[in-house]
């Protein structure tokens, strides 16, 4: 996979996009003290594509398996401190920009398994949509609005890239109850493949937590967090 010299700046499968003006219903909580390893590692001659690229906030890094092939049961694990999460939110794919996105392969099938500050592991088993660049909002060009030239050459900019915030979370597994969370296993199962590259890749790797949802599931998650600290 060749990076451009110039880019912009997980048995239950629900993937959600809210509209721009709503309110998020979930946002990221971030992992603590992350440890991440990988079956295997993309290297190519000036760059690689390490398992901690997953877990550093940007779309623009991503790990990416380095067998021949797909990457039909690789594998990407990260350790943690005990993390509250009420789900996983998953970039399945490389998410610098669309181009690079489809491009490659995007994870399809997954099985993800989570270990839980008792020692009790859950699997979960499923299938991610195929994109899931997310969709971005046209506010973030509102300084444009009164030259027309700049305000469309701002959209295509914002439309060529890929979006992961709290209303695009991209894959999204959601846990039965919200769990203290010690470390999560992820196997690539299968995948929408490339148009140009045959490397599986995933972006961004993050725990959520609930925001604008019902009472009960916020109190639910504050007692989790307690017990993780």
């Amino acid at each position: 996979m060749k990076l451009a010299k110039s880019i912009f700046p997980i048995i239950l499968l629900v993937p959600i996009f809210l509209l721009a003006d709503a309110a998020p219903e979930w946002g990221f909580y971030g992992i603590r003290k992350p440890i991440a390893k990988a079956s295997s590692i993309l290297k190519e001659s000036k760059k690689s594509y390490p398992a901690s690229d997953a877990i550093d906030g940007s779309l623009i890094t991503a790990w990416c398996e380095g067998v021949k092939g797909s990457g039909i049961g690789e594998t990407w694990e990260v350790q943690m401190s005990p993390t509250p999460g009420s789900g996983l939110s998953v970039f399945p794919g490389f998410g610098g920009n669309k181009r690079l996105y489809f491009s490659n392969n995007r994870i399809k099938g997954y099985e993800v398994t989570i270990t839980t500050k008792n020692g009790r592991t859950q699997k979960f088993k499923g299938a991610f949509q195929d994109d899931l660049c997310g969709n971005y909002d046209e506010r973030e060009c509102s300084e444009y609005d009164k030259d027309i030239k700049k305000y469309e050459a701002c959209i295509a900019r914002l439309d060529a890239l890929c979006h992961r915030n709290d209303y695009n979370r991209a894959g999204v597994i959601h846990f039965p109850k919200p769990e203290c969370v010690t470390k999560v296993h992820f196997k690539i199962l299968s995948v929408y493949k490339g148009k140009k590259h045959d490397d599986t890749c995933i972006a961004e790797m993050d725990l959520y937590r609930p925001i604008d949802t019902m009472p009960e599931d916020r109190k639910a998650f504050e007692a989790v967090e307690k017990s993780c600290k």
